[in-house]
């Protein structure tokens, strides 16, 4: 008996039937899975690249902080409020990935 997961056809979407697109239609959704705009290669990539830079940026930044000699940062105390706003941020955009977008470069 051969394997049957060798015989699919890869990059091709299971045939639908009118009840699956029915239930899809009219699925409440919390965010909306259709649109117009496909996901495009240099989109990605531009997007990956701001935030790549803005985490370079931000590691260069504190990388300067520390000092050499003795191995000490400097961070001020306002730091750990700003840590705490950016994990309350961080669990908001897991609930709602369509404010990812805004809250990424955050």
């Amino acid at each position: 008996m051969a394997n049957p997961t060798l015989e699919r056809e890869f990059g091709k979407l299971p045939p639908t039937d009118a009840a699956t697109d029915a239930a899809l239609s009219s699925a409440n959704l919390p965010y909306d899975i259709r649109t117009d705009d496909p996901m495009t290669i240099g989109g990605v990539a531009a997007k990956t690249s701001f935030l790549l830079i803005l985490v370079l940026a931000a590691g260069t930044w504190g990388w300067g902080l520390v000092d050499p000699e003795t191995g000490a940062s400097s961070l001020p105390v306002w730091w750990f409020f700003l840590a705490m706003g950016v994990l309350v941020l961080a669990i908001v955009t897991a609930f709602k990935p369509r404010l990812a977008i805004f809250t990424g470069p955050l």
